[in-house]
């Protein structure tokens, strides 16, 4: 037996070619796995550059399966349909891939079931920080008012305010006193919760929003002013 067959093949000689896995080394593992989500959101599923799926998937798989391997994951859709295709060296890492894609999509269901309300709304953008508040303070108060005030089938609320961007015109769901956004800086505020009564809830959150951004646009900065009599005003 040469040196060649103990080496690949174990202590088997084969005759060659052959195309067992030992010796087909450029063989490849493929499967499609189909994926029970929404096709409008892939884009959340895979992730931005499809960084979700290299986090949670690929290197995921790396870690478990070890070695000096190649991995690929691609989400695809047809007509309507969601599915990953992925592909690996061995068999071993083709299934750990397989077993990654289909837990990320479990997690993901769950998550899918959120609904994500987007408002603008006139804010100045240095007074961002206040309705942030301390540590997320002030959105911590905010996230409590809507789960009092909203019915919802989870506790989970998330609140983030940034600038608005005109490029993301089209997914916003409603705007906070319309007049006002023309005059001025204008944020975008994203809550994310569960709820099976979406315009109820719009309208519920909107007004606990535009309420406090009228709070805040309200309180003017303190200024220290250089006067020639304080009693003249």
């Amino acid at each position: 037996m040469s040196a060649w067959d103990a080496e690949t093949n174990d202590g088997w000689s084969h005759e060659q070619p052959c195309s067992c896995d030992k010796c087909d080394t450029d063989k490849e593992f493929k499967d499609v796995v189909k994926i029970d989500i929404q096709e409008k959101n892939v884009g959340w599923f895979a992730g931005k550059d499809c960084s979700k799926i290299k986090n949670y998937v690929i290197d995921k798989t790396f870690t478990e399966v070890g070695g000096d391997t190649e991995l690929f994951c691609e989400v695809v859709t047809k007509e309507g349909e969601v599915f990953a295709r992925i592909k690996a060296q061995d068999a071993s890492g083709l299934e750990a891939l397989r077993a990654n894609v289909l837990r990320h999509e479990e997690i993901f269901k769950e998550k899918e079931k959120q609904t994500r309300l987007r408002f603008r709304a006139r804010l100045d953008h240095d007074k961002i920080g206040k309705m942030i508040g301390s540590q997320g303070s002030n959105i911590d108060l905010l996230k409590n008012q809507i789960r009092r005030d909203c019915s919802l089938f989870h506790d989970h609320v998330y609140v983030k305010v940034e600038k608005y961007n005109s490029e993301d015109e089209d997914k916003v769901d409603m705007v906070l006193n319309p007049d006002a956004c023309l005059k001025g800086e204008t944020v975008m505020i994203i809550v994310d919760l569960f709820t099976k009564d979406w315009d109820e809830t719009i309208e519920m959150v909107g007004d606990i929003l535009e309420e406090e951004v009228k709070e805040l646009m309200g309180k003017k900065a303190s200024r220290s002013l250089e006067v020639d009599d304080p009693w003249n005003f």
